[in-house]
């Protein structure tokens, strides 16, 4: 009797969700429409605005040690800022200021310049050439204040100007401080430029004296939304009965691709693709990532993007990383007379595998019986699961490197943190996500974020592998930033192992 309420149940929702679209969606498009623009805005407002805090934050704690190196003596004192900058994320220069003027800058040394140059009615922050001016960069200066001491620091704007790039060329997007409006090219503005048909979204921080002003394209008019209604609702009618469809078949989705999932992974139906990875300078093979894929006798091949959330949710991501992992040993193993000592090897694990106390005997038998030397097992974990449970997480990353696993952060850039983590963690790679090369070209490559990621990992002493290498310009781009590993179609899509071993091992190993 159950089972029979079950598909009822499914299909009642499914009809329901018919009569909701068609009841409602004429009646809820015209504000829908507007509440989801406004709301896009505001959420891609706030999230840059704590990015942009989030560097202020860095910068603002980098003063604060700063000011543990006061000295009259700007000789004795200069030596100290310069090697201070070198180790702080984000800065380019700190400069000391006492009863308003400057008088020492880790750039220039001793100097004498009024401090009302570069500040306005006591403001904490402004933009500049400076504040001692050594190159023509654009920069902006945030001032603390330690007793009778104001200590200033210098950001180079190219950090800011990835959260200053509008979606499309309609879209300007700009940094206001005290009247100057800063834009992803670099170049300040008295006011932003002026367009027909835009709207202007102000936002401002409620940690430090700047605001964000979104120009945007307005192209929805209240008459344009009274004559597509109608013809929206006719498109609603269509759509009612698909959803309802959709609805229908994702209730009863799960679960029979659920057993399928475990019957492929006794089968060995998910299989483990290789993509390679390349030296930067040389562009010789260094090592792979290990990606899984799902090879269906029935159905052919199911994209990672339907089984990997649904192995992830159902705990079977487990036994599919151990699995792989076996594959690729066996792999390995017959290959060792062509793979060059020192060939690292990716695989991603997921934090229910790492927090399950599994992993440690599962990474020590992966390296058992491989020659010593030839492999290095390296252990991806994204950046997002890493912060979710800092001390157990910390503990099994610190097993793993003392087993000698190299531990990588994945798809890095991509979630929020203070990068503390950084050095909390028993890090060595940090892989930067393919969308922070999307638009890179050599010749501003250093005003991309990436660039200050490499800079940081380098100040850190930790590895680099850039993912979406596409192009010679890609490659270019990232060897002037000093990226060690690159990863793309450029290089090689992902593909099975017997033909990753014939196309990429020809010509290595003895």
């Amino acid at each position: 009797m159950k089972n029979k309420k079950v598909p009822v149940r499914n299909m009642l929702l499914a009809i329901s969700t018919t009569l909701a679209i068609w009841l409602v969606g004429a009646l809820l498009i015209h504000q829908q429409t507007l509440s989801t623009y406004q709301a896009e805005d505001k959420i891609s407002m706030a999230n840059a605005i704590s990015r942009i805090d989030m560097i202020f934050e860095t910068v603002s704690q980098s003063l604060g040690k700063a000011s543990d190196l006061y000295s009259d003596r700007c000789s004795k004192m200069a030596h100290s800022l310069r090697q201070l900058t070198a180790l702080s994320p984000y800065s380019r220069s700190f400069s000391m200021a006492k009863q308003g003027t400057i008088y020492c800058s880790s750039l220039a040394g001793e100097v004498a310049i009024p401090v009302s140059n570069y500040f306005k009615n006591d403001r904490k922050l402004s933009f500049s050439y400076g504040p001692v001016p050594a190159q023509k960069t654009q920069v902006i200066n945030l001032k603390r204040q330690f007793q009778n001491v104001e200590i200033i620091a210098s950001i180079p704007g190219f950090y800011f100007y990835n959260d200053l790039t509008g979606q499309n060329d309609k879209e300007q997007h700009y940094l206001s401080i005290d009247g100057h409006y800063l834009d992803s090219s670099g170049r300040l503005h008295t006011a932003p430029l002026a367009r027909d048909k835009t709207r202007t979204r102000v936002q401002s921080s409620t940690n430090y004296d700047y605001s964000l002003v979104y120009v945007l394209p307005d192209s929805y008019t209240w008459r344009q939304y009274y004559h597509a209604s109608a013809a929206l609702f006719f498109v609603l009618l269509a759509i009612g009965p698909l959803a309802g469809v959709w609805v229908y078949s994702t209730l009863i989705k799960p679960k029979s691709l659920r057993k399928k999932l475990e019957v492929a992974i006794d089968r060995g139906e998910i299989q483990p693709w290789f993509q390679p990875q390349v030296d930067t300078l040389t562009g010789e093979l260094t090592g792979c990532e290990v990606l899984a894929r799902w090879i269906s006798t029935s159905d052919g091949i199911i994209p990672p993007n339907q089984f990997i959330p649904l192995a992830e949710e159902s705990g079977l991501i487990i036994p599919m990383t151990r699995n792989l992992m076996r594959q690729v040993r066996s792999w390995l193993l017959t290959e060792k007379r062509r793979i060059t000592p020192g060939f690292h090897v990716s695989i991603n694990f997921s934090s229910r595998h790492i927090l399950s106390g599994q992993v440690i005997e599962d990474c020590r038998h992966f390296l058992n019986g491989l020659p010593d030397g030839l492999i290095h097992l390296v252990v991806e974990i994204t950046e997002s699961e890493i912060l979710n449970d800092n001390r157990q997480i910390n503990d099994v990353l610190t097993q793993l490197h003392q087993l000698g696993v190299i531990i990588a952060i994945d798809d890095f850039g991509t979630g929020y943190s203070n990068l503390s983590y950084l050095q909390d963690y028993p890090l060595d790679i940090l892989k930067v996500d393919r969308k922070f090369i999307t638009h890179l070209e050599p010749e501003v490559a250093h005003r991309h974020l990436i660039a200050g990621i490499i800079d940081i990992s380098k100040k850190l002493d930790l590895r680099t592998v850039v993912e979406g290498v596409e192009t010679e310009k890609h490659v270019e781009s990232l060897k002037q930033l000093g990226a060690t590993w690159l990863q793309g179609f450029y290089y090689g899509k992902p593909v099975p192992a017997s033909e990753f071993s014939r196309i990429c091992l020809r010509n290595t190993g003895a």
